[in-house]
C-alpha cells in the first residue's frame, strides 16, 4: 500500500465504511426511541448511582436502591419520595418487594440483605451469611422465603420468621416468652438481634408484659 496511494486511501474507505454505517445505525436507533418510546417521568433525590428498582404488587408504587446506601419508596406521579430506609453498610444494590405489598428486601455490598416494613424506619431482621456483597434478592412465590445472590459464588435460601407474620403486639407476646424460657432478663446487643421486635424496647422489655400475658391468660382460662 505504500506504493500505491490510491489503492491505501480505498482500502482505509473499505475499513471506515462499517464504523460509519454502525455510528448511522447507533443514531437511527437513538432517534426511534426518542420519538416512539415516550419518557413519562424522572425520579431525583438519591446521592449515588440507582441500582435496582422494583415495582410494588399494586402497579402504583416502587422502590428505588443506590449506591447511596439508601432505598426509597415512591409512587407515580409523586416527585418526592415517600419514605426512606437507611441502616445498611454500602450500597443497596438490589431490592425486591414481598408478596403482601407490606414488606420488602434489600441486598448490599455490605454483605447482607435486610427486611424491611412500609412505614417503620427500622428493619425488620438482617441476614448475615455471605462472605462477599449481595448482588440480588427474591422472593418465594409463597412468601415464605427468599434467595440472595452474591460476588462470594453462593446463592442461599432463606425462611423468614414465622413471627413476623403476627400483629406486632402478638409477635412481642411470644418474644417475651421465648426470651423468658431460654433464661434472658435484660437484653443484651445479641438478644436484640434474636427478638428484633423488641428493638428500642426498655432494657427489661418482658417484665410487664409477660405478666400483662399471664393474667389476661388466666381471665380467659388458658
Amino acid at each position: 500500500l505504500a506504493g500505491d496511494p490510491a489503492g491505501a486511501a480505498l482500502g482505509w474507505r473499505r475499513r471506515l465504511r462499517p464504523a460509519r454505517e454502525a455510528n448511522h445505525s447507533a443514531r437511527a436507533a437513538m432517534e426511534h426511541a426518542m420519538t416512539h418510546n415516550r419518557l413519562l417521568a424522572t425520579f431525583s433525590g438519591h446521592g449515588g448511582g440507582v441500582t435496582s428498582v422494583a415495582f410494588h404488587p399494586d402497579g402504583e408504587r416502587f422502590l428505588t436502591g443506590s449506591d447511596d446506601g439508601i432505598a426509597k419508596l415512591w409512587r407515580l406521579g409523586e416527585a418526592a419520595p415517600l419514605q426512606t430506609f437507611s441502616g445498611h453498610g454500602g450500597g443497596v444494590t438490589s431490592v425486591a418487594f414481598h408478596p403482601d405489598g407490606e414488606r420488602f428486601l434489600t441486598g448490599s455490598d455490605d454483605g447482607t440483605a435486610k427486611l424491611w416494613r412500609i412505614g417503620e424506619a427500622e428493619p425488620l431482621e438482617t441476614f448475615s451469611g455471605h462472605a462477599s456483597p449481595v448482588y440480588s434478592v427474591a422472593f418465594h412465590p409463597g412468601g415464605e422465603r427468599f434467595l440472595t445472590g452474591s460476588f462470594d459464588r453462593t446463592a442461599k435460601l432463606w425462611r423468614l420468621d414465622p413471627f413476623l407474620d403476627l400483629p406486632a403486639e402478638e409477635q412481642v407476646r411470644r418474644a417475651c416468652a421465648e426470651a423468658r424460657a431460654i433464661g434472658v432478663v435484660e437484653l443484651s446487643s445479641q438478644d436484640v438481634q434474636r427478638f428484633p421486635i423488641l428493638r428500642g424496647a426498655p432494657a427489661r422489655p418482658c417484665d410487664s408484659q409477660v405478666v400483662a400475658s399471664e393474667n389476661a391468660g388466666a381471665a380467659t382460662g388458658q
